[in-house]
């Protein structure tokens, strides 16, 4: 399931709520989306569970991002600052799950 993610966070899709429940990520998912919003400030997100390309049994949480528009070194720097805050929310043990993806539509 795809959703957009509203500015203020209300909603979280229901696949998304009971795959961080299953994993024990639903104190982790907020900072994270927080800190996403505040990184690409003004920019629609969505989330999904995504099945992993290569291993079945792999499932991983799927921010996308929408910076239309926006310059390869602004993606770039952006992407950078979510890192650094990504990795002060989120412990090791929990970061491959969380996956960040770009996408700038026509």
């Amino acid at each position: 399931m795809i959703a957009t993610i509203p500015t203020e966070l209300r909603s979280t899709p229901l696949d998304v709520s009971e795959f961080a429940a299953q994993n024990s990520l639903n104190s982790l998912l907020r900072p994270i989306l927080t800190t996403t919003q505040e990184v690409f400030h003004g920019c629609s997100m969505s989330l999904r569970v995504e099945e992993d390309a290569e291993v079945e049994s792999e499932h991983h949480l799927v921010i996308e991002v929408d910076v239309t528009g926006w310059s390869a070194q602004e993606m770039f720097s952006a992407r950078n600052r979510w890192s650094q805050q990504f990795l002060r929310v989120c412990p090791s043990e929990s970061s491959t799950i969380f996956q960040i993806r770009l996408v700038q539509n026509p």
